[in-house]
């Protein structure tokens, strides 16, 4: 028997990963306990000049799969607007808030709370108020998340191995993610814009400089963005002896292959446990 349109189906030890952008939402179906089950769909969003949160909305509608029940929704949504407060500075909630207003303040954004289990801090972060209310209206029960949680928390896991502090230049299309960890210490999460791979370049070393980092000890990691890599490696070797491709997570291939062209933000979620 088929099922009528626009009728929802749980579908049992599913999980659903949606990746929203300025330009479209990537969104990937999988079960984490069966091999090669992982689907994945791109969204275009055609109409420029309407906001972002009126495109989710016609795209999510117009998507069926997107409405259905899943045992668990993860939402990556990007914004430039965050801030990390270490757990060790604040562990009342209501007394976070205040550092996010600092850095933006006069905003009118619905702050959402990401929690680094791992490394011991908050991740605050603002979104759209109506989009915000959207997504949790339509998603049962979603976890919505920036970008950086989930790859702070999956390169916290491969950081532990050695002394040397490990840099990671997580590549995106126009941004870039720059972590640093040293001696199990998360020192720095930030996003970066960029147009060249002189620009990566630039605010790596920059960084590298202002942490007081070894350029012939420690050790920087490229993920993400393919096309990018080659040229940035050439330029980083010239100042730094370990410029290394972060090797593809392995287990999932067990997922599904077609994860090594997913959007490595989205796909360590289901690595470090969020």
């Amino acid at each position: 028997m088929s099922t009528p349109p626009n009728t929802t189906v749980t579908l049992t030890g599913k999980h659903l990963l949606v990746n929203l952008r300025t330009d479209g939402i990537y969104f990937a179906t999988f079960d984490p306990l069966e091999d090669d089950t992982y689907q994945h769909f791109s969204i275009a969003f055609t109409a420029k000049s309407q906001t972002l949160c009126e495109n989710v909305k016609n795209s999510i509608y117009e998507n069926p799969q997107l409405l259905q029940e899943y045992d668990r929704t993860y939402l990556l949504v990007d914004t430039p607007r965050f801030t990390l407060v270490p757990e060790e500075m604040e562990t009342c909630e209501e007394n976070r808030i205040p550092y996010y207003d600092f850095c933006y303040p006069g905003h009118n954004d619905y702050i959402v709370e990401n929690r680094l289990t791992l490394n011991r801090a908050y991740l605050l972060f603002g979104l759209d108020r109506e989009l915000y209310t959207f997504l949790c209206r339509t998603f049962s029960a979603p976890t919505v998340l920036h970008p950086l949680t989930p790859l702070s928390e999956y390169f916290f896991l491969h950081s532990r191995n050695g002394n040397e502090a490990k840099v990671y230049l997580h590549l995106r299309q126009e941004h870039f993610d720059l972590i640093v960890f040293k001696q199990g210490r998360l020192l720095l999460a930030n996003t970066f814009d960029y147009t060249t791979a002189d620009d990566i370049a630039y605010f790596t070393l920059l960084s590298w400089k202002q942490l007081s980092l070894d350029q012939a000890r420690d050790r920087l990691y490229l993920a993400g963005e393919k096309s990018m890599r080659q040229p940035l490696t050439e330029i980083l070797q010239k100042y730094l002896k370990s410029v290394l491709p972060y090797p593809f997570p392995s287990q999932l291939f067990r997922i599904g292959k077609e994860t090594i062209d997913a959007p490595f933000e989205l796909i360590t979620i289901p690595l470090c446990g969020l």
